[in-house]
């Protein structure tokens, strides 16, 4: 079906109050964040779109934390 106008429907029920989603589609948004966070692997790099070579003042401020701590 990919390609066509019926590959991706829009969820017809109403969305629950304070939300974009649905009940059913809100709960498996958070299950599928919920299990991202709790089983990747952590990671101690740092990714910066300050481009190529260019000075980052960002990653330089957070460099500084990082090695205080």
């Amino acid at each position: 079906m990919a390609g066509t106008r019926r590959a991706w429907l829009p969820c017809a029920r109403k969305p629950e109050a304070g939300s974009a989603f649905c009940k059913r589609h809100g709960d498996a948004i958070f299950g599928a964040m919920l299990g991202a966070l709790m089983y990747a692997e952590p990671v101690n790099e740092m990714e910066h779109l300050c481009g190529g070579d260019e000075r980052c003042e960002l990653a330089e401020a957070q460099s500084k934390t990082q090695r205080r701590m």
